[in-house]
């Protein structure tokens, strides 16, 4: 029991100490890491006490017998190739190596699990945000955008807020004048609330938002019945999408 502690000991501080600071800071992480590691490492070469039985007594022959001859007469028979056995103390260290190693890839896995739905559609929206600076001046076109850098395991349906910032971009911005695209996800007492506002100018003011905010409604209504919101609101010079779904719908996503 005394020789499993010690690395309950380890797993327990990398599992719940270490790992939460991946995240937000990885080179505190590493840093502690390396010195828990090296501390374990101290441990593992630390003398446990000889399992060795008594020396021999003194003038004893230590050294193995020769091999026998064998019965054909030919001399010895070829002896195998011996491998020297590993010390305990570098058993010791890689088995803590081991079980560091799995503990991070565990958390891994969970994290990619618990991060795979909700990160897509922000992922995506990300992705989306970086073709459009390129392709549109920082003088002429601001951008700006708000996420959350962790979403608790949030779900959100894809490409739904995602339409809603293509749109903006696609019906938003004017050559001739200033434009911005604002877009904010906040989460807020079990609600993922999704904000767009982007310039609107009379040159391309019409009726284009009607059908696709039918879609997305009828959407949502599928998804989540009467427990989400969608309002737009187009004023001067602006045009506004406000969206508030549940964290979780109740039925599974896609």
């Amino acid at each position: 029991m005394k020789t499993l502690l010690p690395f309950l000991i380890l797993v327990l501080i990398h599992h719940f100490l270490l790992t939460p600071l991946i995240r937000k800071r990885l080179p505190i992480y590493i840093g502690l890491t390396a010195a828990l590691l090296i501390l374990f490492g101290v441990w593992s070469y630390a003398p446990l006490g000889s399992s060795q039985g008594p020396p021999p007594p003194p003038g004893q022959n230590e050294m193995a017998p020769p091999p026998l001859p064998e019965p054909n007469g030919r001399g010895p028979a070829p002896q195998g190739r011996r491998w020297r056995p590993m010390r305990p103390e570098t058993s010791r260290l890689i088995m803590g190596l081991l079980l560091v190693g799995v503990d991070l890839g565990a958390y891994f896995y969970v994290e990619s699990r618990r991060r795979e739905r909700r990160m897509k559609e922000l992922d995506f929206i990300e992705h989306f945000i970086t073709l459009m600076r390129l392709r549109y001046p920082e003088d002429a076109v601001r951008i700006e955008t708000v996420f959350p850098e962790d979403c608790s395991g949030a779900a959100v349906p894809p490409l739904v807020m995602a339409s809603f910032v293509e749109n903006a971009f696609k019906h938003g911005i004017s050559y001739s004048t200033d434009s911005f695209i604002r877009a904010k996800v906040e989460l807020q007492d079990g609600k993922v609330i999704f904000h767009c506002s982007n310039s609107s100018h009379p040159s391309v003011g019409d009726s284009r938002h009607g059908i696709g905010l039918d879609n997305v409604r009828k959407r949502l209504s599928l998804l989540y019945g009467n427990t989400f919101t969608l309002s737009t609101d187009e004023g001067e010079g602006r045009f506004d999408v406000l969206l508030s779904i549940p964290s979780q719908p109740e039925i599974e996503l896609s």
